[in-house]
């Protein structure tokens, strides 16, 4: 069937979407640059983003939490689900890290959350994808840029199957 929702639920350039355990729709709208919310009966529950001129490009939902990228502000948004409220940022305070700091997001695209709550994000400029736990503490880098195994050119995409198995 097709979604199509108008009025202050309609979307302008939906890029990604995740799903809650309880049906709920989060929908990434890089147009509005905001998370758009539904419910499973396809009413509009809200947006969120948007705070000090956000560019929203991914959403990922793990344990009532939501992860938002945001480029402009080179962190990951984490908000509660069900309130809506922003809890923090991941890096903590993305200002205060140098460039050659191993946790700095430069261009973060997209988002993945595997089994154990670790928090996947592709980061486009820095050719890397960064990997933090679900208290938002850096764990570790996979890649850097080039064109030989295990490394990257521009990455978008990020997934972890049930396996546990990376794709970027």
């Amino acid at each position: 069937r097709r979604f199509a929702p108008t009025g202050m639920a309609q979307m302008a350039m939906p890029v990604n979407v995740a799903i809650g355990a309880d049906g709920t729709r989060y929908v990434a709208d890089s147009g509005r640059s905001r998370v758009l919310c539904y419910g499973p009966d396809d009413a509009f529950l809200g947006e969120l983003g948007g705070e000090d001129g956000a560019r929203v490009t991914s959403v990922a939902w793990s344990h009532d939490r939501l992860y938002v990228t945001d480029i402009n502000g080179h962190c990951v948004r984490v908000y509660e689900a069900a309130s809506r409220r922003l809890v923090q940022t991941i890096p903590r305070d993305p200002a205060a890290l140098t460039d050659k700091d191993p946790a700095k997001l430069f261009v973060p695209v997209n988002l993945a959350v595997d089994g154990a709550g670790r928090l996947y994000v592709s980061d486009l400029a820095a050719c890397r994808v960064q990997v933090y736990d679900a208290d938002g503490r850096h764990l570790r880098t996979i890649g850097s840029q080039g064109d030989y195994p295990g490394q990257f050119a521009r990455p978008k995409g990020v997934a972890v199957d049930r396996e546990g198995r990376l794709y970027v």
